[in-house]
């Protein structure tokens, strides 16, 4: 017997057809709990459906909408043995994965309809510049990690960062937090037209 409870709901609902499990494992927007506790690249097939006492869909300690899925204790610990076993000889990447909308092609465009090159700039330099980028996508905590001797192109690379988007930022893990993010901007003076 599987029961679900999902969030918000005033009652759990219950269903008898294991196969309800396989959707909701399925659906990669849920970090999976087990037995209340978040298991870093757990391999869930190789969990018997049958096993499963209750799922609970709700938020975790973090705000995260997630499935908690109780078994019994021996399949827990098979579940344990066995993801460790497939991933001892992995590195497996758990950083949380922040873009542009878009993609670094849209980024690209985006600064370069966006910038404004300062009156008394000439050439063509690269600026050095760090943020951080927060769980909901906002960016705070600009600097300059590599400027040149212009404080007026430092200034506009400030700008330009500040009036960003909000970013897409995808989490691993449960616990969110800001993700440090290095971008190189090239300023280059408009070209003369040449009759």
């Amino acid at each position: 017997m599987l029961w679900i409870c999902a969030m918000g709901c005033a009652r759990e609902v219950m269903y008898k057809d294991p196969s309800t499990y396989k959707r909701i494992i399925d659906d990669r927007s849920l970090f999976l709990y087990f037995n209340e506790k978040w298991i870093p690249s757990v391999r869930t097939q190789y969990l018997d459906l049958n096993t499963i006492e209750t799922i609970r869909i709700k938020k975790d300690e973090y705000g995260n909408k997630a499935a908690f899925v109780y078994i019994p204790q021996q399949e827990y610990d098979s579940l344990i043995s066995l993801t460790e076993r497939y991933t001892k000889d992995i590195w497996i990447d758990n950083d949380p994965q922040c873009s542009f909308p878009g993609g670094q092609v849209e980024m690209l465009r985006w600064i370069k309809k966006n910038i404004r090159i300062p009156k008394n700039f000439s050439g063509k330099r690269r600026i050095i510049m760090s943020f951080n980028i927060l769980p909901n996508g906002k960016i705070e905590d600009i600097t300059v990690l590599k400027g040149i001797d212009n404080p007026y192109v430092e200034k506009e690379a400030i700008r330009l960062i500040k009036s960003m988007p909000r970013w897409e930022v995808k989490y691993c893990t449960p616990k969110r937090h800001p993700v440090r993010y290095n971008l190189p901007i090239t300023f280059e003076s408009p070209k003369k037209i040449q009759r």
